[in-house]
């Protein structure tokens, strides 16, 4: 093939030296006959001028002849003189005038010509006529001589200028004939150099084709060898295959591969590399490796095999097909690659890994069983010191108590960080997304930690956003889990000064931003050595290590910032402090997307009274409700579960329907379904759900169901006004005017006071002393259900989520926040029994301070 590809080049060039030759012998062809169309042009012109001069001769004498000054003058100086000569002139010039006419009839052969000289020698026979009668008569004078010869010779002047005429005529169209015969000639002349120009740039462009391609076929060879030398020397063994799977060519790692000189495959069947229990697979796998002849790369994906070496060993080997063409067809190209070490480091790699990640999962689950295993008498211990702490001690017991108390409390603290150093480590930790009021966060925060810092006599200040109803959707646990970590290091570490949280939202579009939150405080700071080791795992300075501590609330911090994709960085200098930053991504809501809870107060307005169904299986909860309704004029009527609320719907006409999304028999997501299935539609009957529950997909499960808007709880009836609104016509509200807040002052941080301020507006003080005294018995029974080793988890779960519903109406937040862990974590059993510790302890503590803020409100 290469030798033909040279001699493919030889001939090209030989055809083109060819092409040359004749181009050149053409032109000259064309040179030697355009010169002879010109001289014979040139001949052909001088001859006819030659004859146009003897024509335009011939009319001139002619012309002589006609009239008194010629022929006629010749006759009348014979007659009257006597003259021969003149009589020999005569004769002369008739035998002139016959030849000059006889010459111009045989050379003007147009008919105008013809007919002129015919006129001519008409006159000239006149002539002769009057001649002859002149001499038989014998003329006495001139006169009478005059009137003898006296012809009428007009026309034969008329006919002469019209043979003159005819002659310039002739002249002028061969001098034209003549003058395009040259042109034609030039132009052959022009065309045959253009054509010759032509043939000699594209023989020069096929030359230049030519060494190109000559290029390029030195180019092919060289990569041919390189090729061929890669084959020989690669160390995969490479085999091409025919399409009837016969070898073709081997490369030389044949011997050390399988032990085969390649010599001594070529010919055979490439299935007898091969195991017996591959070689099906492999002839689907090579049939698969297809598509077209040109297709460099057909099958990238190999796929393990087993070969057999001459000996009869198997060895795995990798491989790896593609397509080709050769001069004898579409060919494969297989690559067979030894990977049995390979396989046999893999082995010991993941045997490695599995022993590593068994004793991680088992370094994992001792942390979080001792932590759990402590914990537990740990809330014991610590509710007992707290119990006693209560009653009257002597003062130097008291101090006692309380150092017992704060050591406890520490050691719990560390317990805890051991256990989410654990999760983090292990991979336990799951984000998720919810919406949040960042200004709430901010401002929980502040509630948590005034105390502590006015205890330690600094300032302790919280600057708010501007934007007061903007809501986020982020990790909202982890997002307040970090916060409070940089809040509690910042307060520990700070003596003098103060400690300032800041807070910025950074939009990028029309949804996605960062939240970005600084800590800054008035402490040492931190020395410029230890700033890059703050964030590891049991990092801590010199006054970190005196304030006391594990050194692993900045690394958590720091794991599950990036967990969350932000960032944590801190900028300190010593003797003035530090300020941590954290910025984290979340997503900002529009107006729109916005839950209830942050729309504006409408509370001098309310929807006109409807008839309203209330789904709602807790008692409390019921009262509440249908307190908040009828005080608006509203028609109330109450539904146990889901099951008796679609019973009811289908008996009854309602306005609008507030559906409890967790209740027994039939959930409020169910009952919604089976209304919107009996034919109800959200026109002719809205749903809103009442929950707790008010994430994103949440709220996206709810409204898919057929709800049509979410309140959350705790239910606050200017805000539960503001979505009946959206639905029912906008009148007055009738207590507008009479509505007044009580103001409840109060140091504790177990109770929102704002929710108890409200019930009280909004129910009195004695209705709300009943209420919370059948939420005592309610929820020492569902604390009950928590605590019994018998109940299942749904059981628990179900108890974890009424229990919430009924204490947030109450502003009980860390019993809402416990019950939201039993609800929504898992636990082992040690886990939730410490959580319904918790639980009992947190319940009896808040209900003691709502009865003593009751009292105070019933105070006049």
């Amino acid at each position: 093939m290469r030798l033909a590809k040279v001699r493919a080049g030889t001939r090209l060039s030989f055809v083109v030296s060819l092409l040359g030759i004749a181009t050149v012998a053409g032109l000259l062809w064309i040179g030697v006959r355009a010169q002879s169309s010109i001289e014979a042009i040139d001949h052909s012109w001088s001859n006819f001028a030659a004859e146009a001069r003897n024509l335009e001769r011939s009319v001139y004498e002619l012309q002589s002849q006609i009239g008194y000054g010629g022929y006629i003058h010749n006759f009348k100086n014979y007659v009257l003189r006597g003259d021969r000569h003149y009589l020999d002139s005569l004769a002369e010039g008739k035998v002139r005038i016959e030849n000059e006419i006889a010459y111009l009839k045989g050379n003007l052969r147009d008919e105008s010509a013809q007919s002129a000289l015919e006129l001519l020698e008409r006159t000239f026979n006149q002539y002769e006529r009057g001649l002859e009668e002149a001499l038989n008569r014998g003329v006495g004078s001139i006169e009478e001589l005059d009137a003898l010869v006296r012809v009428d010779d007009a026309p034969a002047l008329k006919a002469l200028d019209m043979l003159q005429i005819a002659i310039e005529s002739r002249v002028e169209s061969q001098r034209r004939a003549s003058r395009d015969a040259l042109t034609d000639a030039r132009n052959s002349i022009l065309a045959g150099v253009w054509v010759a120009a032509a043939i000699v740039i594209f023989m020069a462009i096929i030359l230049y084709l030519a060494r190109r391609a000559d290029q390029q076929n030195i180019n092919l060879q060289a990569a041919l060898a390189h090729s061929d030398q890669l084959f020989e020397n690669t160390p995969d063994l490479m085999i091409y295959v025919s399409g009837d799977r016969r070898i073709l060519r081997v490369n030389a790692p044949s011997r050390a591969v399988i032990g085969y000189e390649p010599a001594d495959l070529v010919g055979t069947s490439v299935d007898c590399l091969l195991t017996e229990r591959d070689r099906e697979r492999f002839a689907e796998y090579l049939a698969s490796s297809g598509g077209s002849d040109n297709d460099a790369e057909a099958h990238p994906v190999a796929d393990q095999f087993s070969t057999l070496t001459r000996t009869g060993k198997e060895v795995p080997v990798e491989i790896r097909v593609s397509r080709s063409t050769s001069s004898d067809g579409p060919i494969s190209i297989v690559s067979i690659r030894d990977v049995s070490q390979r396989i046999q480091l893999m082995n010991e790699l993941a045997e490695a890994m599995e022993g590593a990640a068994a004793a991680n999962e088992a370094k994992t689950q001792f942390l979080a069983s001792m932590s759990h295993e402590i914990r537990t008498p740990l809330n014991g211990i610590l509710g007992i010191l707290q119990l006693v702490e209560t009653e009257e001690v002597p003062q130097e017991v008291a101090r006692k108590l309380s150092i017992a108390k704060e050591s406890g409390f520490f050691l719990l603290a560390l317990i805890n960080q051991v256990l989410d150093f654990s999760r983090i480590e292990a991979g336990k930790i799951e984000l998720s997304e919810e919406i949040f009021s960042p200004v709430a966060l901010l401002d929980g925060l502040r509630s948590m930690f005034m105390a502590l810092a006015k205890g330690k006599g600094i300032e302790f200040e919280v600057h708010e956003l501007d934007d007061a109803d903007v809501q986020l959707e982020g990790d909202y646990t982890h997002i307040r889990q970090v916060l409070f970590n940089l809040i509690g290091n910042a307060i520990k570490f700070t003596e003098i000064g103060g400690v300032v949280v800041s807070s910025t939202i950074e939009r990028e579009g029309d949804q996605r931003c960062y939240l970005e939150v600084s800590v800054s405080d008035s402490g040492p700071g931190i020395p410029p050595e230890n700033v890059a080791t703050i964030f590891e795992r049991f990092g801590q300075t010199d006054m970190g290590r005196a304030k006391g501590g594990a050194g692993l609330g900045l690394s958590i911090s720091n794991e599950l910032t990036k967990m969350m994709g932000g960032t944590l960085r801190v900028d300190s200098q010593i003797g003035k402090g530090s300020k941590f930053t954290f910025r984290i991504p979340v997503r900002y809501l529009p107006s729109e997307e916005r839950s209830i809870a942050c729309e504006p107060d409408l509370s001098d307005h309310s929807a006109a009274p409807m008839a309203i169904l209330i789904a709602e299986d807790n008692s409390v909860n019921q009262m509440i409700i249908r307190s908040m309704l009828e005080m608006d004029g509203h028609e109330v009527t109450i539904a146990k579960d889901g099951r008796v609320a679609v019973d009811l719907v289908s008996k009854q006409k309602f306005d609008l329907v507030l559906m409890d999304v967790q209740m027994p028999n039939m959930d409020g997501v169910e009952a919604t379904v089976a209304i919107r299935k009996g034919g109800l539609t959200a026109h002719e009957l809205p749903i809103l759900a009442l929950t707790a529950n008010a994430f994103a997909e949440q709220r996206a499960r709810y409204l898919s169901a057929g709800m049509q808007d979410v309140v959350t709880k705790p239910i606050r009836h200017d805000l539960l006004r503001a979505a009946l609104m959206k639905f029912g016509t906008i009148v007055d509200s009738p207590r507008a005017s009479a509505k007044e807040d009580r103001e409840i002052q109060t140091e504790t941080g177990n109770i929102d006071t704002s929710q108890v301020a409200e019930q009280l507006a909004l129910l009195g003080a004695d209705v709300v002393a009943n209420l919370a005294v059948s939420l005592e018995a309610k929820a020492n029974s569902l604390i009950g259900l928590l605590s019994a080793p018998e109940s299942s988890p749904d059981v628990m779960d179900r108890a974890a989520h009424e229990l919430r519903g009924m204490v947030t109406n109450f502003g009980l937040v860390e019993v809402a926040s416990i019950c939201s862990e039993l609800e929504f974590s898992e636990q082992n059993e040690a886990e939730r029994l410490a959580l319904v510790a918790r639980l009992r302890e947190s319940f009896d503590q808040g209900m003691r301070e709502l009865h003593e803020l009751l009292a105070d409100a019933s105070k006049p």
